[in-house]
């Protein structure tokens, strides 16, 4: 009796240890990637910028060399700025229009898991795609916006060419890529909202 009690006990144990190592098991391929993928070569770029190395001749420890001229170059301010700029059209504009999205996609309306797949469709696409895609619309002779123009008699714009208009044309184009994403999660946020809420709301 004590020894079918004591395997009992142990069987018990060994499966109680095996779904907690589970999970752990059932990550550790992700984990693995990101340390390989992600991690290590963040940390080894970050390690790289003390140092001084062309792959062929050694390495040699600079200290912040490599920062003292990146901070005097103006390519780099320049750099920053265009970021700073793209990040001031791209953020509110993609806000903006996922929230109003949203609260369309929320109303009760005909076709409307249909509109939900579209507005998404972009996220999952490549990115190789999309960028093709774009170009071919921004293009400045045949690209399809500018024929638009020129048939309603509006000069044709160097959407990719000019760079004072650029970085329109790539915010416009990020915005497009990644608004179905905020879309759906304006949605999920929308329909937690209490239905009495909204009758208040009107009633108010």
């Amino acid at each position: 009796m004590s020894t079918h009690t004591t395997g009992s006990i142990f069987k018990k144990t060994s499966s109680f240890q095996n779904k907690k190592l589970l999970p752990y098991l059932l990550v550790s391929p992700y984990l693995l990637f990101v340390f390989v993928f992600v991690l290590f070569p963040v940390c080894f770029c970050f390690f790289l910028t003390f140092n001084k190395w062309n792959i062929i001749a050694p390495m040699h420890f600079i200290g912040i060399d490599n920062y003292i001229r990146l901070v005097h170059d103006r390519l780099f301010w320049k750099a920053i700025g265009n970021t700073l700029k793209f990040l001031s059209l791209h953020i509110p504009l993609q806000l903006v229009l996922s929230l109003f999205l949203a609260y369309l996609l929320n109303q009760k309306i005909k076709a409307i898991s249909f509109f939900r797949g579209s507005f998404f469709l972009p996220v999952i696409v490549s990115g190789v795609v999309i960028t093709i895609l774009w170009q071919q619309l921004f293009a400045n002779d045949a690209g399809m916006i500018n024929r638009m123009l020129t048939s309603l008699g509006i000069p044709k714009v160097g959407w990719l060419v000019n760079p004072d208009v650029a970085i329109y044309s790539i915010a416009i184009m990020a915005t497009w890529k990644n608004v179905g994403l905020y879309v759906i999660l304006f949605l999920v946020g929308l329909q937690t909202v209490p239905p009495q809420y909204y009758e208040a709301a009107r009633m108010e």
